[in-house]
């Protein structure tokens, strides 16, 4: 629900430094650090943002489908959230990414599904 909410606050407005850091410091911590690293190469890699969005969106489908590489899931969507959020943020009001990230926050749904269902947050 917090990274629903920062990325609708973000879709509004990217001044929004509140909630744009509260995004940076989940997808940051949920993506193992990765996302700190990557925030310092954002310029120079915001033009490959796109197509890094779409590949890992479909890595995260063919996961998601797979029975012994759902696990998978929890490296990927991470990673194309991490991505929206750059392309969001790069002050560019044609860089709209809404599609693959609302695919990526439904597969977020069902990852938090697959770990209840396992009993791995208990």
């Amino acid at each position: 629900m917090t990274l629903i909410a920062g990325f609708s606050a973000l879709s509004i407005s990217t001044d929004h430094k509140i909630s744009s850091s509260i995004l940076l410091a989940m997808l940051t911590v949920w993506s193992f650090g990765l996302g700190l690293v990557l925030y310092f190469f954002k310029t120079a890699i915001s033009r490959f943002a796109m197509p890094i969005i779409w590949a890992t969106t479909l890595l995260s489908t063919i996961f998601l489908i797979s029975n012994y590489g759902r696990w998978l899931a929890i490296y990927s969507i991470p990673i194309s959230l991490l991505f929206c959020y750059f392309r969001m943020t790069s002050g560019n009001p044609k860089n709209t990414c809404y599609l693959p990230l609302i695919i990526n926050l439904f597969y977020c749904g069902i990852l938090c599904l697959f770990c209840l269902k396992m009993g791995l947050l208990k």
